[in-house]
């Protein structure tokens, strides 16, 4: 939270420095996106019971996971200041650990509406849907999920020129995933803050 702080201030500072004609009118339109990529590998050792002899036993399992991910996005200022679009996404994650191999693809939309304060900062709500299709390798079956999600966000838009802002915002993200394939509809939920930055080209 103190980075962030120290990051929108510095670029306040500077962008405060510049008299740049921001491009935030009405009839203006806004391009941009997000990429990102994680890999993660998490080590774990089990106690179990083995209910013949009676013992505890150990188990170790290593687990693999590589996430691929992409979001542009497309906007149009209706007034001075507000902006209405859409974001588009599309993320490929495959999940390897002992006697399983998992590759989920899901695809996602999300509206949106923002809105640029004459100081540079925003306001942004978005609100989607994603639906998501894992395959079990070895395995016929494909299990399916769909997902809601809410995130508003504040954050301060610095102007490096008239065309391209550079964006850091602080997020928060709720999400409830429904599983398709239960009878009784099971789900889960996430919520969390993120801290990200945007690139975006505004025409």
């Amino acid at each position: 939270m103190k980075h962030l702080i120290a990051i929108i201030l510095i670029c306040y500072a500077f962008n405060g420095s510049c008299q740049i004609d921001k491009p935030i009118k009405r009839g203006d339109i806004v391009l941009g996106g997000s990429s990102s990529f994680s890999y993660s590998k998490i080590n774990s050792r089990y106690k179990f019971l083995d209910f013949v002899d009676g013992q505890y036993y150990y188990q170790n399992s290593d687990q693999k996971s590589v996430t691929v991910s992409f979001s542009p996005l497309f906007g149009y200022f209706i007034i001075d200041g507000l902006v209405i679009g859409i974001s588009p996404s599309y993320s490929y994650s495959k999940t390897v650990f002992t006697n399983y191999e998992g590759i989920a693809n899901s695809f996602g939309i999300a509206p949106f509406i923002k809105y640029y304060f004459d100081n540079g900062f925003f306001a942004d709500l978005e609100s989607g849907y994603r639906y998501s299709i894992l395959k079990q390798q070895g395995v016929d079956y494909k299990r399916k999920y769909s997902y809601l999600s809410v995130s508003p966000s504040v954050g301060y838009a610095f102007f490096i020129n008239s065309k391209v802002s550079i964006e850091p915002s602080l997020k928060y993200f709720f999400s409830k995933a429904i599983d398709k394939d239960d009878i009784g509809n099971s789900y889960f939920e996430t919520n969390s803050f993120l801290f990200s930055i945007g690139f975006h080209i505004f025409l």
